[in-house]
């Protein structure tokens, strides 16, 4: 295939790689706690490691994809998943946290709806 083409298709060098990220606050949090925590997670485990988050939640449950930030093919690491998993681990006022292993963003399912591993739980 023409590299134009695992462009436009996001194959080979193209690929965007990302991981799921599901966590839930400790019961009784306000809306307020919530949102200082949600600054702090955006701020300092994502932008900090050259992520990207989009998702949601509700009722104290939050879930999304983190990828990496950059032009199509940037590549999400390991490690990246590591540091954002650590710093919801080591956040007090978040009681559980876990994230998928890396997957194709565009041709793989997400690993929740096809109850794939999730890797280390917090």
């Amino acid at each position: 295939m023409k590299k134009r083409l695992r462009k436009k298709k996001h194959r080979g060098e193209f690929r965007e790689l990302g991981f799921e990220v599901e966590f839930t606050f400790e019961v009784g949090s306000t809306v307020d706690d919530e949102n200082e925590v949600l600054y702090g997670f955006i701020d300092h485990a994502i932008e900090d490691n050259e992520l990207l988050f989009g998702g949601g939640g509700q009722g104290g449950r939050w879930s999304g994809i983190a990828y990496a930030e950059g032009p199509p093919g940037a590549k999400t690491t390991p490690d990246q998943r590591t540091a954002v998993l650590t710093w919801l681990k080591v956040h007090p006022r978040i009681i559980t946290a876990k994230a998928s292993d890396i997957f194709d963003l565009w041709y793989d399912d997400l690993p929740s709806d096809r109850g794939a591993n999730w890797g280390v739980d917090a």
